[in-house]
């Protein structure tokens, strides 16, 4: 047989086996996609909100996010030292030896609850110049660093100013440059400064080697329909996020109860007037 002509046929014959594969592998990918991930599937989803008078305004994400779970703990303080960095140590302390308790200095007040949640509010701040979202932002970050707070582990996900003058500020804790949830730091600010900080934050101590699916956003979403006071809300968000539930350990009445547990992959969506809600998967 001529050379030229064995060569032409071997490579022919790969060629029709590369086919071959390629189908085989393309039909069991096919059979293993999750149709609810699928352009019908969603189209159909969105209808369904509309008819309850729920909008998305948001991209619909069409794949399933696999995420490692993580161990996280509830970041946590003393009071006493909380009265040094807020009050240079001089203010009253109530109850400095519970987990619970109250500093009061002369314009200013700090409550800890459960060592871990920080309320502070002040009736006469100062020290900040704040004429637009822009600097109450950085008031917040400066005023976190001031405080021995952290600031790269922040999210922004909200900023609005209120018909009082008064400025909204806040934040979620990053990790994986995904937010985790429930942890929170808000604030309240006027001109002058800091009115008032709510503070609940997580603390990261490993990520597992397990990885959990998110489930499809569509599926999420088709969980807003059994979910009250949604009418005539917008959706302008949806995003993979790890989620905290201390309700799991127990604590229905009072989160900061809880210590530490298990963040698992969740969807966030997020709505036109700041609202969030978490959905596990289905």
């Amino acid at each position: 047989m001529d050379l030229k002509l064995a060569k032409k046929i071997i490579i022919i014959s790969l060629i029709i086996t590369n086919i071959i594969l390629f189908g085989f592998i393309y039909k069991k990918e096919v059979a293993y996609m999750d149709e609810t991930n699928q352009k019908p599937f969603i189209e159909k989803t969105v209808e369904l909100l509309k008819k309850k008078n729920i909008e998305v305004e948001a991209k619909v994400p069409k794949q399933n996010y696999n995420m490692n779970t993580l161990s996280v703990e509830f970041e946590t303080s003393e009071i006493e030292d909380l009265n040094k960095v807020f009050f240079g140590g001089t203010a009253e302390v109530e109850d400095p030896q519970g987990e619970n308790g109250i500093i009061r200095g002369r314009d200013k007040t700090l409550i800890l609850i459960n060592r871990r949640r920080i309320i502070y509010e002040d009736q006469k701040p100062n020290g900040y110049n704040v004429q637009n979202i822009e600097n109450a932002i950085d008031a917040t970050k400066d005023f976190l660093l001031k405080h021995e707070f952290k600031s790269d582990d922040l999210i922004l996900v909200r900023s609005e100013k209120n018909d009082d003058g008064t400025y909204d500020i806040e934040y979620r804790k990053s990790y994986d440059q995904k937010l985790l949830e429930t942890s929170y730091t808000n604030f309240t600010l006027n001109r002058n400064g800091i009115q008032k900080m709510d503070r609940l934050w997580l603390n990261v101590l490993e990520q597992s080697g397990k990885k959990l699916s998110t489930g499809s956003a569509s599926k999420a979403l088709l969980t807003l329909l059994d979910k009250q006071n949604l009418n005539k809300k917008t959706i302008v968000k949806i995003e993979p996020c790890y989620y905290f539930d201390p309700e799991e350990q127990g604590y229905l009445d009072d989160i900061t109860k809880a210590l530490r547990g298990r963040a698992i992959p969740s969807w966030r969506i997020e709505f036109k007037d700041g609202s969030d809600i978490i959905i596990e998967k289905i």
